[in-house]
This record gives C-alpha cells, structure tokens and sequence, in this order.
C-alpha cells in the first residue's frame, strides 16, 4: 500500500462524537499486524473540538482524551470506518 493514504474515523457516545485522521498505506499496514502506533489528533462532538490520542496495540484502538478520558476502549480496527484517499 506504499504511497497510499487512508483516513479512519471512530465514533462515540451516542455517535454524536467522533475523530479522523490520515495515515499512509504503510503504516496501516502495521496497525492491521498488530503494531503499536500513536497519533495525536482533534476529536469533534457537542460542538466542541478538543485533543484526542488514538493509541493502536494488538489490532485494537483505544482515544484517549484530556484528564485520561477514554472515549473508545479496544476497538477492533475492523470496527474503524475506512476511508482510501
């Protein structure tokens, strides 16, 4: 997938919350065989923007937010909405 990008959304709550980001085709790659990867983005609900950590381990997603909020907890990447770009 080199040279590709794919954008992953997640949702939570009551869908009414979500964050996206960009990643190149490699480093999807690495998340679909379970390698540790972390990327800081900006999360969107309630009207609000505010800053999320997306954590992937062992093909499973966690975003955690200010104060150790955890919006979504072990996610299975198959679960992420997937978007080639």
């Amino acid at each position: 997938m080199s040279g590709k990008k794919l954008e992953l959304t997640a949702v939570w709550g009551n869908d009414d919350c979500e964050s996206t980001i960009i990643v190149t085709g490699d480093t999807w790659e690495k998340i679909k065989n379970g390698e540790e990867e972390s990327i800081v983005a900006a999360g969107h609900g309630d009207g609000k923007r505010f800053p999320v950590t997306w954590l992937f381990k062992d093909k499973l997603l966690t975003i955690e937010g200010e104060d150790c909020a955890q919006h979504v907890l072990d996610l299975n990447i198959d679960e992420i909405y997937t978007n080639e770009i």
